[in-house]
């Protein structure tokens, strides 16, 4: 996997094929169930990550916390980040976001179709997340959840290392969400 720049914008990211995370792989722990290819979306295929948003919206209001529904800003967003997608069986069936605010780096809009959950999509699309921050040589990945989302919580502290980072704040909706962070050196 390589990076030519980390603020450049998906379309200046190679990953090669034998570093992508392919459909013939297993998931550690899920056993029977294959590991999903995960892909960075270019640029030019802004409405696959639109689909999935709006499905997270949908389906998951509750956990998936949306500051916004704003088209415009989740496709400019393709330019100041990196969207990844979960594909099983030409399906896709997650969608995460890695990209810089003004604190730092921070992977958001984490979500698996309800169907594909606790088969390790989550993980899978997590771990290329990471991968590729180390790759960009980041020393800390951050990221909210959203209060009484013991799936997230126990994925993000208890697979992944992420540890609270301080204390909880007030959401536009009115919800608390954690901050957490995993230092990467």
């Amino acid at each position: 996997m390589s990076v030519t720049t980390p603020r450049g914008g998906v379309d200046s990211i190679d990953v090669a094929p034998a570093e992508r995370l392919d459909e013939s792989d297993h998931v550690s722990g899920y056993s029977g169930v294959e590991s999903p290819a995960v892909e960075a979306v270019p640029v030019r295929e802004w409405q696959r990550v639109e689909g999935l948003y709006l499905a997270a919206l949908v389906t998951d209001p509750d956990k998936f916390y949306l500051g916004s529904t704003d088209g415009q800003k989740r496709r400019d967003s393709l330019l100041n980040g990196i969207w990844v997608v979960a594909r099983r069986g030409g399906e896709d069936i997650g969608l995460a976001w890695l990209g810089e605010r003004d604190d730092g780096w921070f992977v958001e809009s984490v979500w698996v179709a309800p169907a594909h959950r606790r088969e390790g999509v989550a993980t899978t699309m997590m771990n290329h997340l990471i991968a590729l921050a180390k790759e960009m040589d980041l020393g800390c990945l951050s990221l909210w959840v959203v209060s009484h989302n013991e799936a997230a919580e126990e994925l993000y502290t208890k697979r992944m290392g992420f540890v609270v980072a301080g204390q909880p704040k007030a959401t536009t909706d009115g919800r608390e969400e954690q901050r957490y962070d995993l230092f990467l050196t």
